[in-house]
């Protein structure tokens, strides 16, 4: 909470990079609400901080439609444990500010979040292999 008052007031921070801290959701809306009013601030890479899905409302909320006092331009918050619904509310918050405010373009990196379905792709994919291969044998 105290780099959040501290990207409140700062006008030079360019760059924040906070990976692999236990943010959790309630820091990381502290930080987003910070990072929304914060002109200067351009990157901000928050890889491995447990954001998980309210982390990632709480993005929507502050940096998504937050277009006009919101300098950020880059965003990592990969491998979070958003899921699937953290990342569709971010998609859908990115896309509204697109359509509104068309330079206001935030590159976001949301890789690894979705845990659950990249292991059930991969275990039917397993299976289907699995299955072709005892396919083939009984011809």
């Amino acid at each position: 909470f105290a780099l959040s008052k501290v990207l409140e007031k700062a006008e030079y921070i360019q760059e924040v990079i906070v990976s692999r801290n236990r943010i959790g959701p309630y820091g990381a809306a502290a930080l987003f609400l910070a990072a929304s009013k914060n002109k200067s601030l351009k990157t901000l890479i928050m890889r491995k901080c447990r954001i998980g899905e309210r982390g990632a409302f709480a993005f929507c909320e502050h940096i998504a439609k937050n277009a006009g006092s919101c300098g950020l331009r880059q965003i990592d918050l990969s491998v979070n444990r958003i899921g699937f619904v953290g990342e569709k509310a971010i998609r859908d918050a990115l896309t509204t500010r697109y359509t509104e405010y068309p330079a206001s373009i935030i590159h976001i990196d949301l890789n690894g979040n979705l845990v659950f379905q990249e292991i059930m792709n991969g275990v039917t994919h397993g299976i289907g292999i699995l299955l072709c291969t005892i396919g083939t044998v009984m011809l």
